[in-house]
């Protein structure tokens, strides 16, 4: 039975692999059993975990048939997760460059 995840929002990004490191236990589960269940190496998983793997509509159908939470809620997850991240960055790059244009003026 598929469980219908509410969509999280939240003034933080929320990396999906915090919340994917804490459900094979809520499951009784270890890592490694995920792992299997998942076909994939416990490497793999604990690359999402840490977020060095972004979470891909295929990723994200594994874990909805194994864990019974929607693909759509770790998909949305991911990209509000990297469209924080990425709106964060952009936000320092262009402060940098504004910085950097007021402090390198000519003289008239």
């Amino acid at each position: 039975m598929m469980t219908k995840a509410p969509r999280v929002w939240s003034d933080l990004p929320i990396p999906p692999g915090e919340i994917l490191a804490e459900e094979p236990a809520a499951r009784g589960l270890t890592r490694h059993e995920l792992a299997a269940r998942l076909g994939w190496s416990a490497p793999a998983v604990n690359d999402i975990i840490k977020a060095k793997q972004a979470i891909t509509p295929d990723i994200a159908t594994g874990l909805e048939q194994v864990l019974g939470i929607e693909a759509e809620f770790w998909t949305n997850l991911e990209a509000d997760y990297r469209a924080a991240n990425h709106s964060s960055g952009l936000a320092e790059l262009v402060g940098g460059c504004a910085t950097a244009v007021g402090t390198h003026r000519t003289a008239s």
